[in-house]
């Protein structure tokens, strides 16, 4: 019987290395859950910052063809303002008239590209509002998964500390021999023992051998799983 108690006492003490377990298995993948969001939020961001560079820059391209245009309207008038005195001067009159036709036709291929430019603004427009719109909703889902993740590591943390603590309490019930062997096996396991319940471990899922299970129903000694080497222990019968 003393084998039998020292067992199911390994087994509750189990229960406290699993809790701790648990409670760091969810702070390990927290920074994850950030990293994936950050991650996202970078992307977002990366594409709205390129298009607003874009859009900018479309600005600066239509402000360039807005002054040319005046620029050269300008001179056109002036050069047209010249013509009635040069008539009699055909070579003159010919080049200044060709001069004049070339800054119109600038004039009127810059406001095509205008109008394309003024078109493509639109666009990056609509789609700037949908970027900046899903930008922010991430930036808002971020700072939300942040102040409730923080919630989270400080309930695990406090887990962690009452779990060790009731864990090293619970220590000193336990016999010298029996808790060495459960510390070395689950220093390479995770945890040491396993539960066998319908004549299954339930640390492998292997069915035990019969002749090994009857041993176990006896309780008179130690038995390791032959598949995962964790020390095996009856459940309790419900």
């Amino acid at each position: 019987m003393q084998v039998q108690e020292e067992l199911k006492k390994l087994a509750e003490f189990q229960k406290f290395d699993l809790k701790i377990q648990a409670a760091q298995k969810v702070l390990r993948f927290i920074p994850l859950d950030l990293k994936n969001l950050e991650s996202d939020l970078l992307v977002i961001t990366t594409k709205y910052e390129s298009l607003q560079w874009q859009h900018s820059d479309l600005d600066k391209q239509r402000l360039d063809y807005v002054n040319a245009i005046q620029s050269d309207t300008k001179l056109a008038k002036e050069l047209e303002a010249k013509i009635p005195s040069i008539l009699g001067r055909h070579k003159e009159y010919h080049f200044t008239q060709k001069h004049i036709d070339k800054l119109k036709k600038l004039c009127k291929d810059r406001n095509v590209e205008i109008e394309k430019i003024d078109s493509h603004k639109i666009e990056l427009g609509v789609e700037l509002s949908k970027i900046k719109e899903n930008k922010e909703n991430l930036e808002a889902l971020l700072k939300d998964k942040k102040n409730a993740l923080e919630i989270v590591v400080q309930t695990r943390q406090q887990e962690i500390v009452v779990a060790t603590k009731e864990k090293e309490e619970f220590k000193k019930n336990i016999s010298p021999a029996f808790l060495q062997k459960y510390e070395r096996i689950s220093s390479i396991y995770g945890h040491g023992v396993g539960i066998v319940k319908n004549k299954r471990c339930s640390s492998c899922d292997v069915l035990i051998p019969e002749q090994m299970f009857v041993k176990l129903q006896k309780g008179e000694e130690i038995l390791e799983c032959p598949h995962c080497m964790r020390i095996l222990c009856q459940a309790p019968l419900q």
